[in-house]
């Protein structure tokens, strides 16, 4: 699957003129490929999740001579990443449009900022520390 997402990146790097931050995107892009199929080789007997079903059909369309099926060979694997990867731009999306609208209502609600300003100051000592994940 590497040779596969490099060298359908390679064509988009020169097709697009891709460089900087997108370069590190299509690294990690490759990287994130590479560990779906190899995990998902080692959970082909027990399939989990969307991605374990999605590889077994690949791996049966494949054996089944199905050539014209997107599952097949190398498209099937394309489309997984193509999935996966409106998958990721989708959550980010619904992260993004809550965290607006939590800010949005906040900065309507003088009560709202008040409760979590208390809440903020209990938790960090009164802002002698910013806040991390383990404040939870």
């Amino acid at each position: 699957m590497r040779e596969l997402s490099q060298e359908a990146l390679d064509r988009h790097e020169r097709e697009f003129q891709v460089s900087g931050n997108l370069k590190k995107i299509r690294r990690l892009y490759i990287d994130v490929s590479t560990i779906i199929f190899q995990e998902g080789d080692s959970t082909q007997h027990a399939p989990r999740d969307l991605m374990d079903h999605y590889l077994a059909e690949i791996r049966r369309m494949s054996s089944d001579g199905g050539s014209s099926s997107s599952f097949s060979g190398p498209d099937g694997r394309l489309s997984l990443m193509r999935v996966v990867s409106d998958l990721f731009v989708a959550g980010g999306e619904t992260t993004s449009t809550a965290l607006n609208w939590a800010v949005l209502c906040a900065a309507e609600n003088p009560a709202v900022q008040e409760r979590v300003r208390g809440e903020l100051d209990r938790v960090t000592g009164g802002g002698a520390r910013m806040p991390c994940l383990g404040d939870r």
